[in-house]
């Protein structure tokens, strides 16, 4: 099998310079657990489960830190474990990034090209897609394609999508529309729907070119938005919160036609390992430290695929 761990929404940003808001018993006894490793990232859940059991990749689903800090994060994650990472993008990185969405992804992906001839092996991905060789022991296993991409919302989950724009950019909406730049401006739902079609396209184009040079070839989507409505809280569902349809879409269409081996995502704050038809869906999400049940002692857990 390949074995991935897989973790988004760490929100590091919320220790990296001081005390989370709430610190917690849980978050100092992390904070002296992680001083105590030689070598382990000093923000961040810990890692000497993944160390010990060492998978063939990391996966980091994006809402890792603000701007760069991100993409530090995930070189000292890669030399901790000794594995490589792929990295796609999340909302909270362009946060107060004065590059603004796509400048924040430019800066991210030239700082990557910098240090890709190092052996750390980090791939950052925003349409784009990096091809993981069989570990040495399992070479009959072939390589694995991972396509990585923000694929953001088309806001249709309930089917009003006029509605859900409206909600997002109201005073109860995201604050994403009042803290991310796009062009000339700040960004808006319009700039969301724009980068979700991107997405969506590249993602059929690249599944079709890689089915067609290899029919039965491991496929693992990493997206930053959810791309099936389980991705929600089911209470969200239930009620049709007017805010689940800024961070999840439907595309439960196109994953049974493309049949990847593993859809993962982030965003929603909600951890999920179901399936649909023979795709494995798959969130591991930490949270907000001091704010959700959990945060402190998440632990990115290792999934196993064929």
């Amino acid at each position: 099998m390949f074995r991935f761990a897989l973790m988004s929404d760490l929100h590091n940003e919320f220790e990296r310079d001081a005390p989370p808001d709430n610190p917690t018993p849980a978050w100092h006894a992390l904070r002296q657990d992680r001083a105590a490793i030689e070598g382990h990232p000093d923000v961040g859940p810990l890692l000497v489960d993944l160390k010990r059991d060492k998978p063939d990749l990391l996966i980091l689903a994006g809402d890792i830190d603000n701007g760069l800090w991100g993409l530090v994060y995930a070189y000292q994650a890669a030399a901790y474990l000794d594995v490589p990472v792929a990295y796609v993008i999340g909302n909270h990185e362009p946060w107060r990034m004065q590059a603004g969405f796509d400048g924040t992804v430019q800066l991210i992906r030239d700082e990557a090209a910098k240090m890709a001839a190092s052996r750390l092996r980090v791939s950052f991905l925003e349409k784009d897609t990096v091809v993981i060789p069989p570990p040495p022991d399992r070479e009959w296993l072939g390589p694995t394609y991972v396509l990585g991409t923000f694929l953001g919302t088309d806001y249709a989950l309930f089917g009003d999508a006029a509605a859900a724009m409206a909600f997002a950019a109201g005073p109860t909406g995201s604050k994403d529309f009042g803290r991310i730049l796009d062009g000339d401006g700040m960004l808006t739902p319009d700039g969301i729907v724009r980068r979700h079609l991107e997405s969506r396209a590249w993602l059929d184009a690249e599944v079709s070119r890689i089915r067609a040079a290899d029919p039965h070839a491991r496929i693992i989507i990493v997206t930053h938005k959810g791309p099936v409505p389980l991705a929600c809280n089911p209470t969200y569902l239930r009620e049709r919160d007017p805010y689940a349809p800024h961070c999840v879409c439907d595309m439960t269409q196109e994953i049974e036609r493309w049949r990847p081996t593993a859809w993962c995502w982030g965003d929603t704050h909600f951890n999920v390992d179901a399936t649909l038809g023979p795709t494995r869906l798959l969130s591991s999400q930490r949270g907000y430290l001091g704010e959700e049940i959990g945060a402190e002692s998440y632990r990115p857990p290792i999934f196993e695929v064929f």
